[in-house]
């Protein structure tokens, strides 16, 4: 139900505070995540989900391009999915798409401290006008319509954003831990 929220979406504003979220992820990255959750869906089916999440990432470059906003938690940035290459290519290619000028990435580091959306993700739809109204997607499946529910939703992500660091601060943040990664490979 997801991918067809998102694929009539105008604009998507997610909260992932453990992982990259799916529209930036690499392909490695995404097959990492898929291996390692093996006990929630089977193996063999992991290339087709991954095939199908890097087709999702079309929409960041198509006509008119997916409006998309991202908070990371600093967690995902630093844990290391793959081994330190990985991640590297892994946050090198955030980078190049917040390039982008219909993409935006903050992270949420630690030093915020507690937060509004500690208990984890969120995903925000916006619908061109005459479709639908904003709808919430939250971790487990559950999509949220209820207008004043989402609303609220609406305002917890300001929150986060509002903690975060800026996107120009933010790919300082990524650059610095790409260095660190690039260290860490070295060794």
């Amino acid at each position: 139900m997801y991918i067809s929220l998102e694929s009539d979406a105008c604009s998507v504003r997610s909260f992932q505070p453990e992982l990259i979220p799916g529209l930036l992820q690499t392909e490695r990255y995404a097959t990492s995540i898929h291996f390692s959750a093996r006990h929630l869906a089977p193996v063999s089916g992991v290339d087709k989900q991954v095939a199908a999440r890097m087709q999702r990432q079309d929409r960041l470059t198509a006509a008119p391009p997916l409006e998309y906003w991202a908070v990371i938690g600093e967690a995902a940035v630093r844990r290391l999915v793959s081994g330190p290459i990985a991640m590297r290519d892994q946050l090198q290619h955030i980078l190049k798409l917040m390039e982008l000028p219909n993409v935006k990435v903050q992270i949420l580091p630690y030093e915020a401290g507690a937060h509004p959306a500690m208990s984890g993700p969120i995903t925000l739809l916006s619908f061109p006008d005459g479709i639908t109204h904003d709808v919430a997607y939250l971790e487990g499946g559950h999509v949220l319509e209820d207008v004043a529910a989402v609303y609220q939703l609406g305002m917890v992500y300001d929150d986060l954003r509002a903690a975060a660091l800026s996107p120009r601060d933010s790919a300082r943040f990524l650059e610095s831990v790409i260095d660190d990664l690039e260290r860490l490979s070295r060794e």
